[in-house]
């Protein structure tokens, strides 16, 4: 056998000899100690490998995922962090929430979704779906894309101004609701670099031309 050694040098893979063969036990180093596993949550079997002695211990179920995180609401175009002037989300306007396993994580944000077809923008995509409440009115923002980071949504345009909350749903568990502020304007004008500062950018909305 052969102990075959990971990028982070913390895990361990027990293979055997013989070409495309490995069997089902990993060495995981806790702190200062050395483990072999069989399996996500077994018994471990102690042994000695080298100068490292691994002790017999049982381990738990994996952690369960924790659901959707939302870190941040912002224009898609100005990214004006929350509480500088122009920060707010206006109804009608294209916004991007910020996070982590807010979609399907294999999913890529091209193409767009396009706002001519038939059906018009989907209120859910790659298994996420968003609602916004907004002075007692709850309202379902449609999407352009849907990355497991980030979500790219249109704010409906009835959605009321003033302080509001937005939750993220993916595959059934929901964010907890995120505090942003509805404005009645916020312009968002485009950056040539993606960072909302820093040199304009002006597109031919036929020919997509700069």
């Amino acid at each position: 056998m052969a102990i075959v050694c990971d990028n982070d040098s913390t895990a361990f893979i027990l293979r055997n000899k013989r070409p495309g063969t490995r069997f089902a036990y990993r060495i995981v180093k806790i702190e200062d100690s050395f483990m072999l596993l069989r399996g996500r949550a077994a018994a471990c079997i102690g042994f000695l490998c080298g100068f490292w002695t691994l002790s017999p211990a049982t381990f738990g179920a994996p952690a369960t995922n924790a659901g959707p995180v939302i870190a941040q609401v912002l224009n898609n175009y100005s990214l004006i962090p929350a509480g500088f002037p122009n920060s707010g989300i206006a109804p009608g306007t294209l916004f991007i929430i910020k996070g982590s396993g807010l979609a399907d994580p294999n999913a890529e944000a091209l193409p767009l979704q396009s706002s001519t077809a038939a059906s018009g923008l989907p209120t859910a995509l790659n298994g996420a779906s968003v609602t916004v409440t907004s002075g007692g009115v709850t309202t379902t923002p449609v999407f352009y894309y849907a990355i497991a980071a980030q979500l790219a949504l249109v704010l409906p345009s009835n959605t009321p101004v003033g302080t509001a909350t937005v939750t993220v749903t993916y595959n059934g568990q929901a964010s907890a609701p995120f505090t942003f502020q509805v404005v009645a304007t916020a312009m968002g004008f485009g950056a040539y670099y993606g960072t909302g500062s820093g040199l304009g950018l002006a597109v031919n909305t036929i020919t997509g031309v700069l």
